[in-house]
Order: C-alpha cells, then sequence, then structure tokens
C-alpha cells in the first residue's frame, strides 16, 4: 500500500501494543523514533516524505512533527500530558522544573479512520505496525534510545548531545 505520513501515525497509534491494546504514544522523542524504525526499513515513501536528519537526540524530522500538530488540529489525534503529569497530581507533587512529555492518542474520529487504514493494509504491513508497537512503545525510553543509537546508520547520530551515553563502543 502506498501509504502518507499522516495515514502511517494514525495506523501506528491503532496498532495494538504489549498490552494487546491500542496504547498511546508518551512523548515525541518515542513517536520520533517509533516513526523511525518503521519507515527505514519498510515504508520507504513515507521516510522520504518525512526527511530525517541528524538532531540533538539521534535521528529527527521536522516534518513529523508538523504532521502530528496537523492531525492534532484536525481532531484526529489528541496531545495530552503523559502519565508523569498523573503521578504528580496522584501524589500532589509540582514538576515545576521538569519537562512532561505530550502522550498521543487517537480521538474517537481519530479512531474511526485509522481502523480504515490499518485495515486496508496488508496482513504483513499490519504485522510490522504491531511489532514495532509491541517491541518499543511500553520499554524504557533509555531502553529505546540506546536500541535506536546501536542499530541506525551513524549519520543520523553525528549532532547527537546524547551519544555517549547510548553507544556502544
Amino acid at each position: 500500500m502506498n501509504i502518507s505520513s499522516r495515514k502511517l501515525i494514525l495506523a501506528l497509534l491503532y496498532a495494538e501494543g504489549k498490552a494487546g491494546e491500542k496504547e498511546p504514544i508518551e512523548g515525541i522523542t518515542r513517536m520520533e523514533k517509533l516513526v523511525f524504525l518503521l519507515t527505514n526499513e519498510d515504508f520507504k515513501e513515507v521516510f522520504g516524505e518525512l526527511n530525517y536528519k541528524a538532531d540533538n537526540y539521534g535521528p529527527f524530522s521536522d516534518r513529523l512533527v508538523d504532521q502530528l500538530e496537523n492531525l492534532v488540529d484536525l481532531k484526529l489525534i489528541e496531545k495530552s500530558k503523559g502519565r508523569n503529569l498523573e503521578l504528580a497530581d496522584e501524589f500532589n507533587y509540582n514538576f515545576t522544573d521538569v519537562k512532561i512529555p505530550d502522550k498521543f492518542s487517537l480521538t474517537f474520529y481519530g479512531e474511526a479512520l485509522a481502523k480504515k487504514i490499518f485495515t486496508d493494509l496488508t496482513d504483513e504491513e499490519r504485522k510490522k505496525f504491531i511489532d514495532i508497537k509491541e517491541k518499543f512503545n511500553s520499554i524504557p525510553l533509555d531502553a529505546l534510545l540506546s536500541y535506536i543509537y546501536n542499530t541506525v546508520p551513524s549519520k543520523y547520530l553525528k549532532n547527537s548531545r546524547i551519544k555517549e551515553k547510548y553507544l556502544k563502543y
């Protein structure tokens, strides 16, 4: 299937994760890395459209950020504060100096559209979405970054400010 970056994002959010349900994706860094992993090997046309570059934290796409914002504006994706904020509320703690990552999830309308997109994928393509989501959506971000830093081409890591922490030489 020829898929656009917006459709790919919706399908990724629709794909089941490790818990066997449609999990949100927490944080722009995690979203960037999951989409990078999915498109770098399997959806080359989207990879080219997203124009990933070497950034401060590894592979990064300004275009992906724009597409996410567009999907939020279209009310297909909801962007809210992630679980750390929920924990802060539970323990009555104010994280004034801590950046709380955004959590991306499908809205009611987004889920209906994503279901159609996901259903139109081949069995093999659906499996790729599910594999990425199951393997990498619920692991600690440090583990995901370690995997990225030790598997992607070095050209995407050359500007990274954190590569020494994650690269295993």
